[in-house]
């Protein structure tokens, strides 16, 4: 006669082992903790390595004048390529602080934009009053070109100081 234990050994022979029980799902589920955890310390590093070098578009566009300044645009020969340059750095700085599109807008399109979204009308002035100097670049000459640029990189730079956000 057979035992008990012999009459229950033919019924477990096959045993079902759960799949969240196997050493695939195991890994699986590690392998994707892993990318998750990389992912997240990526966001986070990109986060604030972009914050801690970012810097404000004031400071961006008073370096830019800073560079024009210096540079070999600033004299009277290349009054036109200067007025270019220091017409593009105040419609970047416009774009980025207002959040309105005047890089790829002619000058009087600016001017218009200006006027219709940001009600300031010290704003609206001086840029009239250096984009104007950009049409009268070509009968200016010598000694009154020259005092027209420093008067118009001095408008640029009170343009920027009158916009500025307040330091808290």
């Amino acid at each position: 006669m057979e035992s008990a234990q012999e009459q229950l050994y033919d019924i477990y022979l096959q045993w079902h082992v759960p799949f969240w029980q196997t050493s695939f799902f195991f890994y699986t589920i590690l392998i994707i903790g892993i990318l998750f955890i990389a992912t997240l310390i990526g966001m986070l590093v990109r986060y604030y390595m972009q914050k801690k070098y970012t810097d404000s578009y004031v400071s961006v566009a008073q370096k830019s004048l800073d560079q024009l300044q210096k540079s070999t645009l600033y004299t009277p020969d290349q009054a036109s390529a200067f007025y270019a340059a220091l017409v593009m750095i105040l419609k970047k700085y416009i774009t980025a602080h207002y959040g309105i599109d005047c890089v790829s807008a002619t000058d009087q399109e600016c001017l218009t934009i200006v006027r219709i979204h940001v009600h300031n009308d010290a704003l609206h002035d001086l840029l009239q009053q250096i984009l104007e100097g950009t049409l009268l670049v070509r009968f200016a000459q010598g000694d009154r070109l020259l005092r027209m640029m420093q008067e118009d990189m001095q408008k640029a730079y009170d343009l920027i100081t009158l916009t500025q956000p307040a330091k808290i």
